[in-house]
């Protein structure tokens, strides 16, 4: 687990605005900790107009259920307002939590099965 000096968890999120949307990139944990960064970060983006997320989740190695909820608003939202939301190369393990609470038939998993996760170089 990715934990600072002091011992808490951490969430590296690294934003992109593209032509077509806003790249997120997810390292760490998404937990109750971590959680409102996200959530506070994804507000301001759609705030500013954003509405199409394509968010890479490879590195996250951790997600609790507070992480998933923020996941499943902004799908909400954005959906709401005619976006999208693309979740990108989960891990085993935060793909298996998609697919046992059955979240993975309700947001946009990209590769949808296990044929291996998206390169970075070549999206």
């Amino acid at each position: 687990m990715d934990h600072d000096v002091e011992g808490e968890c951490t969430l590296d999120m690294e934003v992109a605005r593209r032509e077509n949307g806003v790249a997120l990139v997810l390292s760490g944990e998404l937990d109750v900790s971590t959680a409102p960064q996200l959530r506070d970060q994804i507000q301001l983006l759609i705030e500013s107009g954003a509405t199409r997320f394509t968010c890479d989740i490879a590195g996250l190695r951790y997600l609790d259920s507070s992480g998933l909820s923020v996941l499943l608003m902004a799908h909400k939202r954005l959906e709401k307002l005619g976006g999208t939301l693309i979740l990108q190369s989960p891990v085993p393990n935060v793909r298996r939590l998609f697919e046992v609470t059955g979240i993975d038939d309700y947001l946009v998993i990209d590769p949808p099965s296990a044929e291996g996760p998206v390169r970075r170089d070549e999206a």
